[in-house]
Order: C-alpha cells, then sequence, then structure tokens
C-alpha cells in the first residue's frame, strides 16, 4: 500500500463501522489485549536482574546451540502470485486493467487490483468500505473454477523445477531448487528469473519469487519487490543476519496485529529488537513463543518439505468449508447453507480419500459471537448425507439464531496404521535343513536317515531352527537322533507370537536332548568346543545315556549374540499321573492336579456355582459362620503359585 493515504483510510474505516456490531466487537477484543499488556508490565517490573540474568544465560545457550544446527547448503524460492484473483480476470478482460477492481462483493471483497489498492482497498474488506474509499470501484464475482485452472497450470511449470514442492495455496508455493540448481550450474537468481519467466509466457500471468536459504527467509523476501520481482537473500550468516535485523517484526509470517501491539508496548519493532530484549521474552512469554522468537531473529527456518502421510494416514487433522454471507435468520435458509456446504466439504474429502467420525458446525452470530458444536459419530462418514445429518441436528438446537458466517468441519480421520510389534522368533533365524520324527526316523530310508544326522550335527555355520510337523494340531518338534535314539518333544507355545519355542542348548551337549540349533555364533562357556562333541563343561560324559527317568537334565550355559531368550523344553515325568510334560508347562500341570484335589475335597451338595476367590498370594479361601466371625482355612501355598481362576480360564 506505498504512496496510500493510511490515515485517510483509518478514518473511513471508523466513520463507516463505529456503530456496527463488528467495531463493537473489536472493542472487546482490543479490551482484553490490553488488560494482557498490563498484565505483562507488571510481571515485567517484577523481574530482578538476578532473574533477567538468568535468562539471558539461558537464551545465549539456546542461540549457540541454535547456531551451530543452521543450514546453508539449501536454495529456496517461494512464489507468489501477484493479485492472482484479479490478474486471471484482468487477463480475460483486458479493459480492466486500467480500472480499480475488486473481486467479490459489498460484503466481502477476495482481493483488488493495483488500480484499487493505490486508495487503499485491499483483501478481507467489506465492499461497502472499499465503494466509500475508491466510489469508481468495480466489483467481479468470483469463479473458483477459473482460478483453480490457472492455478494447475503454474504448478505444472512449479514441478519442472521441483517435483516435490510445496502448494501453500493456489497462488503460492515453495520449492527447492538445490538439485536444479546444482545439476544445471545456474545460481538462485537465475532460476527464479527463469521461473518467472516460464510463468509469464504461459499464463499470461506474473508472480514475485523470494529466495533464501530457507523457507522463512524466502517467503518474506518474495514481499520485498511486488509485483512481478524478485529478492535475494544470500547464503551467508552475515547476509542473513543484515536482512532480519532490519526486519519490522509486522512482515513476519506468523506476527499479527495483536502480537505486534503486545511486543510494541516493550518498544520491539524490528527482529533486531527482539535479539536485544531476549532475556525479557524468556521471561515473559511461553517457551513455544519464545522459541519461535529466537529463530525469527536469527533467520532460521525450516529448509525441508512438508511430510508426506505414509500409507494408510490421512496427513492432516482436520478438513474444514466455511462461507461468509449476509445475514440468514430462518431455518430454511440456514439448512440450505449447509447442504451447499456438506457438499462441498463430501467433495474436498472424496479428492483425498478421507473418513471421519466427528463433524463440527461452526455459526457466527450477527453479534460476532463464534459458537462450535461437535458431533462425534459411531462410524466414519464420508457422503454428504452422512455429514449433513448431525449438521442439521446441531443446527436445529440452535434455533432461533441470525447467522452471518457457517462452517463445517471433519476431523478423527480413519487410519490404517501399521502397528509393529514383538518380532517373531523367525526374524532372527532362518531355515535349514529338516530333522525327523521319532516315526519318520524309523521309517526312513538309510540315505534319509544320513542327511538327518547331518542335519543335526553339522557345523555352527550350518545350524538352524528345526521345523514343525506338517501336522499342525500336533506340532511335534523333530529331535536330534544322538547315541541311536529319537525322541519327540511338544513344543511351548509362545503367547504373544503362537511361535513354538525350544531350548537352545549345545549341539551333541546330551545323548539324545532336543535343541533348537540357532544360526549364530554361540560361545559355549566352558565346553572343549562348538564342534567338538565329545564333552560338556557341565560334567556330563560323552557316552552318559538320557534316561526319562531321572527327569530334566542340566542345562549347558550359552552365550549367544541375538538378543532373544527360549524356553526349556526339558521333559519331566509327572509324580502322579505319569505323564511327560516340559518344564514351561509344569507349573499348569501342577495346578490341574490341585484342582481335582479341591473338587474333590468340596462336598458336592455345598459346592459353590462359581469359582470361589483366591486370597491375596494365591491362598484358597472359604467363609464360614464361627461365632458371628469369618475366618480362613488356608492352604499351604508351597504347590499353589497361580490363580485357579486364570488356570480355568479358557484359552
Amino acid at each position: 500500500m506505498g504512496g496510500v493515504d493510511k490515515e485517510r483510510v483509518k478514518r473511513v474505516v471508523f466513520e463507516m463501522s463505529k456503530n456496527s456490531a463488528h467495531f463493537k466487537n473489536e472493542q472487546r477484543k482490543q479490551a482484553k489485549v490490553e488488560e494482557r499488556i498490563g498484565r505483562l508490565k507488571v510481571q515485567a517490573q517484577k523481574l530482578t536482574p538476578q532473574e533477567l540474568a538468568a535468562q539471558l544465560r539461558l537464551m545465549d545457550q539456546r542461540i549457540a546451540d541454535l547456531e551451530a544446527s543452521r543450514d546453508l547448503s539449501r536454495t529456496w524460492l517461494h512464489v507468489d502470485m501477484d493479485a492472482f484473483f484479479a490478474s486471471v480476470e484482468e487477463r480475460d478482460r483486458p479493459e480492466l486493467k486500467s480500472q480499480p477492481m475488486a473481486v467479490g462483493g459489498k460484503s466481502m471483497i477476495s482481493t483488488a487490483n493495483y488500480e484499487a489498492r493505490k486508495y487503499g482497498v485491499r483483501s478481507a474488506m467489506p465492499g461497502f468500505i472499499a465503494l466509500r474509499l475508491c466510489p469508481n470501484l468495480v466489483f467481479v464475482k468470483t469463479d473458483f473454477n477459473k482460478y483453480k485452472q490457472a492455478s494447475e497450470e503454474t504448478r505444472a511449470i512449479f514441478k519442472c523445477f521441483d517435483p516435490d514442492f510445496d502448494a501453500g495455496s493456489l497462488d503460492e508455493a515453495y520449492l527447492d531448487v538445490t538439485e536444479y540448481s546444482n545439476k544445471s550450474g545456474l545460481s538462485g537468481a537465475q532460476v527464479a528469473a527463469i521461473l518467472r519467466d516460464r510463468v509469464r509466457e504461459v499464463t499470461q500471468l506474473t508472480c514475485s519469487v523470494g529466495v533464501a536459504p530457507n523457507r522463512f527467509l524466502a517467503k518474506v523476501a518474495s514481499d520485498m519487490n511486488k509485483p512481478n520481482g524478485q529478492y535475494v537473500v544470500e547464503s551467508e550468516r552475515h547476509a542473513v543476519k543484515t536482512f532480519v535485523d532490519a526486519l519490522p517484526i509486522r512482515k513476519v509470517p506468523g506476527i499479527g496485529k495483536v502480537t505486534e501491539q503486545t511486543l510494541h508496548a516493550f518498544s520491539i519493532h524490528t527482529c533486531h529488537d527482539l535479539m536485544e530484549n531476549r532475556a525479557l521474552i524468556s521471561a515473559l512469554f511461553s517457551p513455544s513463543s519464545c522459541s519461535f522468537f529466537l529463530d525469527t531473529a536469527l533467520g532460521l527456518g525450516s529448509n525441508k518439505h512438508w511430510e508426506v502421510p505414509g500409507p494408510g494416514e490421512a496427513g492432516r487433522k482436520g478438513i474444514s468449508c466455511e462461507r461468509t454471507f449476509k445475514a440468514l435468520s430462518t431455518q430454511a435458509d440456514l439448512e440450505h447453507k449447509a447442504r451447499e456446504l456438506a457438499a462441498h466439504l463430501a467433495a474436498d474429502m472424496a479428492k483425498e480419500g478421507l473418513k471421519g467420525k466427528t463433524v463440527t458446525l461452526k455459526l457466527k452470530t450477527t453479534a460476532f459471537e463464534v459458537r462450535t458444536r461437535a458431533t462425534t459419530l459411531p462410524c466414519f462418514v464420508s457422503s454428504a448425507n452422512e455429514i449433513l445429518k448431525p449438521v442439521l441436528k446441531a443446527l436445529a438446537a440452535e434455533m432461533p439464531i441470525e447467522v452471518r458466517l457457517m462452517g463445517i468441519r471433519v476431523s478423527s480421520f480413519y487410519e490404517e496404521r501399521v502397528t509393529r510389534g514383538q518380532c517373531a522368533i523367525t526374524t532372527f533365524v532362518k531355515p535349514g535343513k529338516q530333522c525327523l520324527s521319532q516315526r519318520d526316523a524309523s521309517q526312513a530310508t538309510p540315505e534319509k536317515q544320513e542327511e538327518f544326522e547331518d542335519g543335526c550335527q553339522g557345523d555352527a555355520k550350518d545350524q538352524t531352527v528345526g521345523q514343525a510337523d506338517s501336522n499342525p494340531s500336533v506340532q511335534t518338534f523333530k529331535r536330534a537322533r544322538l547315541g541311536g535314539e529319537v525322541g519327540s518333544v511338544n513344543p511351548v507355545e509362545c503367547a504373544r507370537d503362537s511361535i513354538p519355542c525350544q531350548q537352545v542348548a549345545h549341539a551333541g551337549s546330551h545323548d539324545g536332548s532336543g535343541a533348537v540349533l540357532i544360526d549364530a555364533d554361540l560361545t559355549h562357556s566352558g565346553c572343549q568346543g562348538q564342534k567338538d562333541r565329545g564333552g560338556c563343561a557341565l560334567g556330563t560324559p560323552q557316552n552318559r545315556p538320557w534316561s526319562p527317568a531321572a527327569g530334566a537334565v542340566q542345562e549347558c550355559s550359552l552365550q549367544s549374540s541375538l538378543p532373544v531368550s527360549f524356553s526349556s523344553c526339558t521333559q519331566t515325568k509327572c509324580s502322579r499321573c505319569g505323564a511327560w510334560v516340559s518344564a514351561a508347562e509344569q507349573q499348569e500341570h501342577e495346578d490341574y492336579h490341585l484342582a481335582l484335589d479341591l473338587q474333590a475335597e468340596t462336598p458336592v451338595a455345598v459346592r459353590p456355582t462359581a469359582p470361589q476367590r483366591l486370597a491375596p498370594g494365591g491362598r484358597w479361601s472359604k467363609k464360614r459362620k464361627s461365632g458371628g466371625r469369618c475366618s480362613k482355612s488356608r492352604r499351604s501355598s508351597e504347590s499353589i503359585s497361580t490363580t485357579l481362576d486364570a488356570f480355568l480360564q479358557k484359552r
């Protein structure tokens, strides 16, 4: 707005809106800002020199860390189309170039051409105020289909310089042209000039470009030489600091009039002032605001593309559509407007394949009161009718109401997340030669038995996991036939992965013992060697037979480089029923006998219909009436380590 009489503009805006609801709302917001500034000033007066010194040391340490992370190796362009909507209309209607023109209507202006801006007409200004500033102003209705088509033409050009460019909106984009510059041997300024020429040649539209080592600086630079110009911030620390120090804080993206007014209250007008008052800022503002101000003062910003959502991810938290219009109060008019918004929002969601569960209705009354009503649905929705149903219900609950803005938002999107759980045993091992079961070994040919022994007694480099029988219901693991006797071992099922696990033991350390042979370097502590089958560190002789009656044999001590543990499958004979059970199943088997004993001790007539409770520590408790007191008969806990409820639970 260079050359504009700003005082006249302020005076006209005040006179045209002083009695309106908007003006009263602005007064309420201004009062809150002044109140907050007053609180901050009181807080600043209470700060002691020691506290400020501590804050200064903290900020200096953060500055040192940030300077160490500064990256000046990238070249970023920020392309901003000049008065985009108005320029598209001027391209199609050349007679408008010499007239002050605005896209929109008397209620609100989307943008204005540069002829109208000379009078103070700007974007987001009410049309009736713009007419007071510029009586000859010409209004043109918006045509978003035309603007989207022109935007697609510009984006096709941007892809030639950066296939992964980030589109900020229809009329702006961020391009990382580092690779393009390296391949072509051109500087960032030369690439910007080529891009501007190509855009003008293809679309008959002009754009302004900022060139800098990060996105933040490039965006600020693109506004320095508008329209149809470019500005370069060299990739040197001194050049960056010089550019940023003189930058007014209102030029920084993210600093609006409220933050500007707050900082002005503490004599902070430029980014250089932010750095000089860093201790005060650290003491008064939140950590996130302080971090933002510090990055701004140093000229730091992101130099990476926006993250691309992974497979099945929504990539955003919500999607919305809202419109400002003249005041509506009848339910029929408001429902009609809601249908339009729902249809538009559903079309946008369909383009990205989104489905959401939370639908939010936003209403702004003529008194500028904003109401939001959110509804979380039992299922994900995406169609216009599905979105409209909760919206109409929420709208009916707000009647009667006079509205000047309505919006619909959908969030809580459906995402197909890939959950990475615990790694399975097969992640750490690889299949090898299959060992034989007892039945297979007895019926196998000599060649098969020789192959079977080679597979189970091979070198440590060929050691692999034994494979299960083809019958999944049995899942009997093959065991090495050592000493002429073959036995089968029931695997222990892992509760999480349902993958059979077996004991990790030194191959041949015990005659007839089952083993899972791991494809890894295993250091057998005290043994004669991995390939030596003559003895065991535990003192078991080479020719000692393995007897099931002797119970579980003592395991060898193994140190494996694999970050997994395996359950022992060595079997023990039950002294009560004679069944052979593995060590992992032994406790469950004992609990089974305990359950039988408890049922036998309880008479059928008084046997409870539901499982009795177990006292803490696994002790069984029975309530009896004795002298008005409840006594407990406790069974020895030596044979009980898990609750009966857990044992009887269906697996």
